[in-house]
């Protein structure tokens, strides 16, 4: 395998309210304070098929960002390099407060052993108390299980500052915050194949089976559609598990042979913003049409919302003026 100076794990993102990071409380119909008019909906629904689902609208956004720092990746080194850091800031930029958990490191680390010195190099102007570099190798197909490592702790003590310096206390997730992983691979995820590889977590299936994270996953991958060129992006196989995550979750799918990162990290960040102010719904509504939305205490006209059943997220539209504290309802029946 070919050196490769960093890699990052990027991870992007979930909303969480109540007494856990799942983004909804499954209360009963009768924890249901708001009974308006809502199109041919006359009152919140009641009786035993009836849940309602709710979120307190936050600013606050924990991304994961996960580099595949194998041999592969050579050819879209480059592009990489020079953009990752236009992606930081620009999340940085934006109306929402991201905290941002890099792993990076470089194709000779070993797993077991930081390198020294920073492994990745920030802009100047990024903000450094809410990024952290966690120096690990990501191999060709394990991207998927350093994320699932950095979430349950294991490599807290490998934090570092944008400094290359020990950050003790390490970057904390917030329990509020939305949770984005961002996978960027030219290969796809793939389960204890061959002794570099020997961890598991690696595929859509098995990534988070509990579903306790509630991670939003996207990635910047080969798709079935990339247009290679020798020399410049040439990938090792499309990211298929990260495209049914991507799916699985409401996340967002970019091509890493694309020549314009500009309108990738634009599409990202927009989407990012646009998961913030969304809710997943614990269960398969019976008529989404019928859905009674809430947004503190007040009920949204039909035309506030969009439903989108493969995932299970109702999101708001752009015109909806959001606030942060502010708590998202949706009280619907379920099917039996």
């Amino acid at each position: 395998m070919k050196n490769y100076e960093f890699f990052l794990a990027v991870t992007l993102i979930l909303a969480s309210a109540g007494c856990n990071k799942s983004g909804f409380n499954g209360k009963g119909a009768s924890d249901t304070a708001n009974t308006g008019n809502l199109g041919g909906v006359d009152s919140a629904f009641s009786g035993p098929n009836a849940v309602t689902d709710s979120v307190t609208i936050s600013r606050n956004v924990d991304v994961i960002i996960a580099l595949d720092s194998s041999g592969s990746m050579d050819e879209e080194r480059a592009a990489v390099s020079a953009n990752l850091n236009k992606m930081i800031l620009a999340l940085q930029k934006g109306s929402l407060d991201p905290k941002v958990h890099l792993i990076a490191g470089s194709d000779n680390d070993e797993d077991e052993a930081p390198v020294a010195g920073p492994a990745f190099v920030f802009p100047a102007d990024v903000d450094a108390s809410k990024v952290a570099l966690i120096p690990q190798k990501i191999g060709s197909h394990d991207a998927l299980g350093h994320v699932g490592q950095t979430l349950s702790g294991a490599y807290a003590a490998r934090y570092q500052t944008v400094k290359g310096t020990p950050m003790n206390p390490p970057l904390a997730f917030r329990p509020e915050a939305k949770l984005e992983v961002l996978v960027i691979s030219d290969d796809n995820g793939l389960n204890g194949k061959g002794a570099a590889n020997t961890m598991v977590g690696n595929t859509a299936q098995d990534f988070d089976p509990a579903n306790k994270w509630k991670a939003t996953v996207s990635g910047v991958i080969g798709i079935p559609t990339s247009v290679q060129a020798a020399g410049v992006c040439e990938i090792a196989a499309v990211g298929q598990e990260y495209i049914t995550l991507a799916g699985q979750t409401g996340g967002t799918i970019l091509d890493i042979c694309s020549p314009d990162w500009t309108a990738m990290i634009d599409r990202f960040t927009k989407d990012v913003l646009k998961r913030s102010q969304s809710i997943q719904l614990s269960k398969e509504p019976l008529n989404p049409e019928t859905m009674q939305i809430t947004l503190g205490g007040k009920v949204l006209a039909r035309d506030a919302w969009t439903y989108d059943a493969t995932t299970r997220l109702v999101t708001l539209a752009a015109s909806v003026t959001i606030a942060a504290g502010l708590e998202l309802k949706v009280n619907y029946e379920t099917k039996p």
